[in-house]
């Protein structure tokens, strides 16, 4: 499976490991924001860590996602969800 395929429902909405995004651009920036102010509080918060890297990713935001998901490496590499995330992330 691809990292950022179109779905035949529409055209704008992209699917991350097998998760659905067809939020608009205000809502992705609103949930990447709830997100991102968890893990501020929570640094080692693996799981928002991750859904940080899939909301990134959604964007093509391939830079930050991968950021994410090595933090998330950092705190547990052996993470089923972790290896399926690196095995899917495009490597730079």
């Amino acid at each position: 499976s691809s990292l950022n395929q179109k779905t035949n429902d529409s055209p704008q909405t992209t699917e991350v490991l097998g998760v659905s995004n067809s939020l608009s651009g205000e809502e992705l920036q609103t949930e990447i924001a709830y997100w991102e102010s968890l893990v501020d509080k929570r640094p080692t918060f693996r799981d928002g860590l991750l859904k940080l890297a899939v909301l990134y990713a959604n964007q093509e935001d391939f830079q930050r996602a991968t950021t994410y998901l090595k933090q998330a490496q950092l705190l547990d590499p052996n993470n089923h969800e972790v290896l399926k995330l690196e095995r899917e992330f495009p490597t730079p």
